[in-house]
């Protein structure tokens, strides 16, 4: 993947415990192993744990991308700008 071009993977289930957070975790902890850049953003509006399962602190959290909505700016673009900004190449939702 060159410099300017990224990809955008989207893991999802309409079911709860069917192993979303492990997969997208694994799946980018393996992707920065193999040197892509990675950007992981947990959308769980009820159970968005991924911090957690890192034992991390989020700068923004989906309330603050809530916020962004109301005040009518493209979510999805500020997070790819921001995630760019971090030298991530990669967003995991």
């Amino acid at each position: 993947m060159d410099a300017t071009s990224s990809i955008i993977i989207s893991v999802f289930s309409t079911s709860s415990g069917s192993g979303k957070t492990v997969t997208a975790i694994n799946l980018a902890a393996g992707l920065a192993e193999e040197g892509y850049r990675t950007c992981l953003v947990d959308l769980d509006l009820q159970f968005g744990d991924v911090m957690g399962y890192l034992d991390m602190v989020s700068d923004f959290t989906i309330a603050d991308a809530q916020r962004a909505i109301l005040r009518n700016t493209n979510v999805a673009i500020q997070l790819f700008r921001y995630c760019r900004r971090q030298g991530r190449s990669m967003m995991l939702i």
